[in-house]
């Protein structure tokens, strides 16, 4: 008889066409890498991350270096040709030896990498739901700093526009002995920065609501794909028999 399996291991999604260590050795999102940063798995990804990025690092220079030599050698294989003398030992058969030798430390540290990288996610994942409360307060106290500068801004606009029109009366009056009375108009300077800025505020209000009502919409949406109503009441359906389901492990202890 089938069962529904549950999964609490991750997995980690390449590109298997087109794979590309560089992607593991920074793996995770801060928020959560600070988090897991004393974790053993963590501290051996670490490792190994330094180690494939210093062999890569070779790898390139050496590259470099072996074709210069290959031109340089064969300039002073020419050059004692047409002198008449032994040729210097040529250059591009030693850099030839260290790349070959970067080349396999390469090799092993991207396969440690790829594993590595795996053992750093599953003990990673614990710390998720801290991770996504942490994520979420920064993104919230970030968009509300945004929003307060924008409306300090204005603030700023709209004083200048004050003083402006202040300045610009006083400078007549000096000028003429002649003025009208103060009127309010539209302000002669940063007009525009303040209805850019206007715009951004309003711009930004407008998408904090629609990100809001689109994960309010994607929870209902699995709410009503997972869920049957009947007589009023809901409740949520059973996984069809076969189905594995994802089940996050309960948080980590913290000290």
């Amino acid at each position: 008889m089938s069962t529904t399996a549950t999964r609490t291991t991750p997995r980690l999604l390449r590109n298997t066409r087109r794979p590309n260590a560089d992607e593991l050795v920074h793996l995770l999102p801060a928020g959560l890498s600070e988090l897991v940063a004393n974790d053993e798995a963590a501290v051996a990804h670490a490792r190994v991350a330094t180690s494939y990025s210093d062999a890569r690092t070779r790898v390139v220079a050496l590259s470099i270096a072996r074709e210069k030599a290959l031109v340089d050698d064969e300039r002073e294989q020419q050059a004692a040709i047409l002198a008449g003398r032994k040729a210097k030992p040529p250059k591009a058969a030693k850099i030839e030896t260290e790349l070959e030798g970067a080349r396999r430390e390469l090799d092993a540290a991207t396969g440690l990498l790829d594993q590595t990288a795996v053992d750093l996610l599953i003990a990673a994942v614990p710390h998720v739901r801290r991770a996504v409360d942490d994520a979420s307060e920064r993104e919230t106290r970030a968009l509300d700093e945004a929003e307060s500068c924008l409306r300090a801004a204005l603030s700023a606009f709209e004083d200048a526009a004050v003083a402006n029109q202040e300045l610009n009366w006083l400078r007549s009056l000096a000028a003429t002995g002649e003025v009208h009375p103060v009127r309010a108009g539209r302000p002669a300077v940063g007009w525009k920065a303040y209805r850019e800025t206007r715009a951004a505020l309003d711009r930004l209000t407008l998408e904090r609501e629609r990100s809001l009502e689109r994960a309010e919409d994607a929870e209902h949406a699995d709410e009503a794909a997972n869920s049957v109503t009947v007589a009023g009441h809901t409740r949520r359906l059973d996984p069809p028999p076969g189905t594995e389901v994802w089940q996050l492990p309960e948080p980590a202890e913290t000290t």
